[in-house]
């Protein structure tokens, strides 16, 4: 007598019956792992923030050497530094002011721009500032100064 090959159907069954969901992630190891890596990139944003804060302030410092040398050649062509208004003791002007009377081209992506003069004895004296509203952070540089001063 032969032996009867043994049905198909009876290896599926073998195979279902098999505990395949054994080797699976369960739902607390995947948790755990999404927990650590929440944690790890919350460790690592502020290495991130803290170089393109660097940056933004280094713009807005060359931008005030930028207005300062300006504002020099302004003074040697016009005999005073702008913005000059005879009305008032002191004038302060906006970006559009500054990049049209003293021919720079700054943009105002990061930084509100200004320029004060103070009549001392013919507008003589002048601040340049650039201020950050988030996170507040301000420069300023005078016609003495060769570098920004600020946080």
């Amino acid at each position: 007598m032969s032996k009867a090959k043994p049905s198909p159907f009876k290896r599926l069954k073998y195979y279902k019956s098999t505990n395949i969901s054994s080797s699976a992630f369960t739902l607390t190891e995947i948790l755990v792992a999404l927990l650590i890596v929440i944690i790890l990139v919350s460790l690592s944003i502020p290495n991130f923030t803290r170089p393109r804060q660097a940056a933004l302030d280094k713009r807005a410092k060359t931008a005030l050497m930028l207005i300062n040398a300006a504002e020099k050649v302004y003074y040697l062509k016009m005999g005073f530094y702008y913005p000059y208004v005879s009305v008032s003791p002191s004038a302060q002007v906006n970006l559009s002011g500054i990049n049209s009377n003293l021919r720079i081209n700054l943009s105002d992506d990061n930084w509100t721009f200004g320029i004060t003069t103070y009549d001392t004895s013919f507008y003589d004296t002048f601040t340049a500032t650039a201020s950050q509203a988030n996170p507040a952070r301000a420069f300023q540089i005078t016609r003495e100064d060769e570098e920004p001063t600020g946080p």
